[in-house]
């Protein structure tokens, strides 16, 4: 079948959207350029349909804590620990960082943007669960 890259990225952002996930002009344009493991609440700028949605992180099974650091990187200051139990609002999207190893194997450069006990601040985001509401 020929489709135009037009038209491919329509049926992209067709499919995302009916899953119920946000689109963006990075993953409709090149939608295999995204977080690793990221949930259906992946997206860099949601659409309309997405603005009422609030999402959520958690420590994942397994992880006994989670550093919360002020910049997207294992260099950036540690505001805080997330323990399992505890979930914090964050943003539908993924943040291009400082890469990491932690929660898997080989190394990711994605985190998530939250906010912890009223502080802006970012998780790793192999090490959590991405959840959202709305």
């Amino acid at each position: 079948m020929n489709r135009s890259p037009r038209r491919a990225a329509l049926l992209v952002v067709f499919l995302v959207a009916a899953l119920g996930m946000p689109v963006t002009a990075a993953n409709a344009a090149a939608p295999y350029d995204r977080p690793d493991t990221a949930p259906a609440a992946v997206a860099a700028i949601p659409t309309a349909g997405a603005l009422a949605r609030t999402c959520y992180v958690s420590p994942k099974k397994g992880v006994s804590a989670v550093a919360v650091r002020r910049t997207a990187s294992t260099s950036g200051t540690r505001i805080g620990l997330m323990y399992p139990g505890q979930r914090a609002t964050a943003a539908c999207s993924a943040t291009r960082g400082g890469s990491y190893s932690a929660c898997g194997s080989g190394s990711s450069p994605w985190w998530i943007k939250i906010t912890w006990k009223g502080a802006r601040g970012y998780v790793a985001q192999r090490c959590v669960n991405w959840t959202y509401s709305g």
